[in-house]
């Protein structure tokens, strides 16, 4: 949670897709392998399933130090009256 926090997220106002947050391969990988090392293949797997999407292909030129937020991946879904 952390890392989306720092990257803007508010958890108490917005909605969080991680899939529109993307990240260079190798900088991908490289933070998936320490979560393995610290937690087990639990937290790699979580990483897999919540953590950013890797750009793949590098269709944004991400340098191994840039993440692209695309938009939606904050959504904010505070309650705001009809009246």
């Amino acid at each position: 949670m952390e890392f989306y926090k720092q990257l803007g997220w508010k958890p108490d106002t917005q909605e969080l897709d991680p899939r529109l947050i993307k990240m260079h391969p190798e900088t991908w990988n490289h933070f998936c392998e320490q979560l393995i090392q610290l937690d087990g293949e639990v937290a790699g797997l979580s990483w897999m399933n919540f953590g950013p999407s890797v750009d793949t292909n590098n269709k944004y030129n991400l340098d191994k130090h840039e993440i692209k937020i695309l938009k939606g991946a904050f959504i904010d879904v505070r309650y705001v009256s009809a009246s």
